[in-house]
């Protein structure tokens, strides 16, 4: 009787967990809104394919910097003090008018198919109970459209652990995320298609750089639990150059001869080149700087720096390349072509941390149907400034 009572306990356990639903596991095929994701599990070199239909251009707006701040997560007085008295001098917490209603702007006005967040969006040592991260995560997911994000230098400071905040991307509904292989902590493909055409690959890159500081309290922590799959030093390494190389050599097979966009957080050395080279009179004299060449746009209140890494450069011009993406300098929204690859800074997001007045906003990136080309243009804002 005993054995029988086991075995019949052990069926109906075994059965019933057979019958539950896989826990906050994505399917491998989603309908989001007009589009199909799937994902390919990196095989070809292909982590997920977005497939839109035909008839129409592809939308994708790109929200930067957002660096969403909640003060009295501060870990300790001096600290608190340190950034209250840099970013909330006017004593505005509110986070609709810092950062949700732009926004709402910004995805009213580009009715977007598609959304990147380009990294820093959270200020994650103000994090450490997760609070802001899950806010962003359900407000971006909460617009119905596939999202795709990279980390940025402060996302990941938060004490909740780099591991957890990629948890939180996986159960939502829509966004397209994979940790991947190499160097950080959110590098992964993503094959856009139109009907049965594939368009563009997009390399999404970790560039790392969220470190420890000698200021009690601010940036990472020595003890967060995620400390060893950080690379502090900013930059993309050699494992990931070659991800890349491989990627691309691989999906090659299945896609054919596409071109490419690299969206990432931090700039190459190649955006400061491309000013001294290309405005050699103005770049470092005017303020603000114009970018007026035939073809280039924006301006500039800041000379942009970016990591040193002549291979990176090439290996993007050697896999087809045309536009890299890319945040950190809350200062800068140019768009300039340099060595056939167009450079383009997104419009802060938001008036969270340090910013300019009158370059707030978002950036919105067309693939036109007709000829496959882009096009990047700076929504302003045009909301009233509170702070």
């Amino acid at each position: 009787m005993k054995k029988l009572l086991s075995f019949t306990l052990f069926t109906a356990t075994l059965l019933g967990f057979m019958s539950m639903p896989a826990c906050n596991k994505q399917p491998t095929v989603r309908n989001i809104n007009n589009a199909v994701v799937t994902d390919k599990k990196s095989e070809n070199g292909i982590d997920f394919e977005i497939s839109f239909p035909e008839g129409q251009d592809i939308k994708i707006l790109q929200l930067s910097d957002m660096q969403m701040q909640e003060l009295s997560g501060a870990r300790n007085e001096n600290r608190k003090n340190q950034v209250g008295g840099a970013f909330f001098s006017h004593g505005i917490h509110d986070h609709e008018i810092r950062l949700w209603r732009y926004v709402d702007e910004a995805v009213a006005r580009a009715n977007p198919d598609m959304i990147v967040l380009i990294g820093d969006n959270i200020y994650g040592e103000l994090d450490d109970d997760g609070s802001m991260w899950l806010d962003i995560c359900d407000k971006i997911d909460s617009f119905g459209v596939p999202w795709i994000v990279v980390f940025g230098n402060h996302d990941n400071e938060s004490a909740k652990g780099v591991m957890w905040q990629i948890k939180q991307l996986e159960k939502t509904k829509n966004c397209v995320f994979r940790r991947g292989t190499v160097t950080g902590n959110s590098n992964y493909t993503v094959a856009v298609k139109q009907g049965d055409e594939y368009k563009y690959m997009f390399y999404m890159l970790d560039t790392n750089g969220c470190c420890v500081k000698d200021n009690p309290g601010e940036s990472l922590m020595p003890d967060n639990k995620d400390i060893d799959k950080l690379q502090q030093t900013p930059g993309v390494y050699l494992d990931q150059i070659e991800w890349m190389i491989d990627c691309h050599d691989k999906s090659s097979t299945v896609t054919g001869d596409i071109p490419a966009l690299i969206f990432m957080h931090i700039p190459p050395r190649e955006v400061y080149f491309s000013l001294k080279n290309l405005y050699p009179d103005t770049y470092n004299k005017d303020n603000p700087f114009y970018a007026d060449r035939e073809g280039d746009s924006g301006f500039s209140y800041e000379i942009p720096w970016g990591f040193d890494n002549i291979d990176f450069y090439i290996t993007a011009q050697e896999i087809g390349c045309t536009g890299m993406f890319m945040g950190h300098c809350h200062g800068v929204c140019t768009s300039i072509m340099y060595k056939n690859i167009r450079l383009t800074f997104g419009v802060k997001t938001g008036t969270y941390d340090y910013h300019f007045k009158d370059m707030l906003g978002s950036t919105l990136i067309t693939i036109n149907e007709s000829d496959n080309s882009f096009s990047v243009e700076n929504l302003y804002s045009q909301l009233e400034y509170v702070g």
